[in-house]
């Protein structure tokens, strides 16, 4: 019986060495295919949106640290718990954005759904994310959800169509 459990035993942690090692393999291979595109794509919609105040995003998987961190215009290092929230949302919506403009366009293009995304940014870094989310709804269908009804700028969001949910009813409007 004891024979029968070390057995059982072995035979699991073959299983969960062979696990980790198809794991490690899939890590390495990301990040020697996917992740340059998506760490360039990333740098540069944050510079846009950040409208050049932040240059450059450094992924822990590039220098083996355990954190996120930012170089702003003045050459700064910042982790991301140094960022004012509207900094770090703009930085998470990059990331995003990056990841969404770099999937394997042989897939099929889903559907991507933003929940009140821009309502921590100033107005022009605002216009700026919407000008990166515009991008994404050439090959994407995009929903956006937000309370506010004050980011009505028509070079921006012309093409939207806006729904408005008020008191039970539905009015459409571009």
């Amino acid at each position: 019986e004891q024979r029968g459990d070390i057995k059982a035993k072995a035979r699991e942690m073959c299983i969960i060495q062979i696990a980790i090692k198809l794991i490690d393999d899939a890590l390495e291979f990301f990040q020697k295919t996917k992740a340059p595109e998506i760490v360039n794509e990333s740098n540069a919609i944050f510079k846009r949106i950040t409208e050049g105040a932040y240059i450059r995003i450094l992924f822990p998987h590039e220098d083996n640290s355990d954190t996120l961190r930012v170089i702003d215009v003045h050459g700064n290092e910042l982790t991301s718990d140094m960022l004012s929230v509207g900094t770090m949302r703009q930085l998470y919506l990059a990331i995003r954005l990056a990841v969404i403009k770099t999937q394997d366009h042989q897939s099929a293009n889903l559907p991507v759904i933003f929940d009140e995304v821009l309502s921590s940014f100033d107005e022009s870094k605002r216009a700026a994310a919407a000008r990166e989310i515009n991008e994404i709804a050439k090959d994407h269908q995009v929903f956006y959800f937000s309370v506010r009804n004050d980011f009505q700028d028509d070079a921006i969001t012309n093409d939207w169509n806006h729904i408005d949910l008020n008191n039970g009813r539905i009015d459409t409007h571009k």
